[in-house]
């Protein structure tokens, strides 16, 4: 929904003027039809674990959530960009990437910061946000570095799924909420079957999604050095 622009002015005998409720739309097609399936016979059942039908469902559900984040990364084709490539992640690109998000009036709350394990490396060698100095507790003494902390005001996320720009650089990106948009008609759907003329349990998960680019100027293209 998009802004509705200034306040009218009252009048006492003046009839309000109505806004008109029809906007441009964004089309969402939902057309990624995607699945992982695993099938084990009786006689290899009856030599492995009982269970590992039950013990590949895990993977089989990382393989179609990795599946979605590939896409969804994908739509990181925002106008405005931050960084150099080649060049370490520093605290000067990310007050830049949020002064776009600022001047885009995306609000403070559901903003996120979608790094690559490299520039994280990059960001726990700044003091300012790491040192005792500047917060309750050091970042690196957690796990994970920054990640699942708030640097001004984005949450801090990892992954090794983003997509690669120019043959080596990843695409990152600090964005609000509403710059994507996703929808799962269904799944992850699991089903479970037997397979007669194989002589075979199955186990199948599947899903159906679409995704799409929603608000360019509530995103900002993050270059990087990996």
């Amino acid at each position: 929904l998009h802004n509705m622009g200034d306040a009218s002015t009252g009048a006492g005998t003046a009839d309000i003027t109505l806004y008109d409720t029809v906007q441009n739309t964004t089309q969402l097609i939902v057309n990624y039809w995607y699945y992982k399936a695993v099938g084990v016979d009786d006689r290899n059942a009856a030599q492995s674990r009982p269970d590992y039908l039950a013990s590949a469902l895990q993977k089989l559900s990382y393989s179609i959530a990795l599946m979605m984040d590939s896409k969804v990364n994908a739509l990181f084709g925002f106008t405005n960009t931050v960084g150099t490539e080649g060049s370490a992640l520093t605290d000067d690109v990310l007050i830049a990437a949020k002064e776009y998000l600022d001047l885009a009036n995306a609000p403070y709350t559901e903003r996120s910061l979608l790094l690559d394990p490299e520039s994280v490396t990059d960001l726990m060698k700044i003091d300012k946000f790491v040192r005792d100095d500047y917060v309750n507790k050091g970042a690196v003494v957690q796990p994970g570095g920054l990640v699942g902390r708030s640097l001004y005001g984005a949450e801090v996320y990892q992954t090794t799924n983003l997509t690669v720009n120019n043959i080596s650089y990843h695409n990152a990106a600090m964005l609000h909420r509403e710059a994507l948009l996703l929808i799962q008609e269904y799944g992850p759907k699991v089903e479970r079957f037997r397979n007669p003329m194989k002589m075979t349990d199955v186990v199948n998960v599947q899903t159906l999604f679409g995704c799409v680019l929603a608000r360019n100027d509530h995103g900002v293209l993050i270059k990087t050095r990996s």
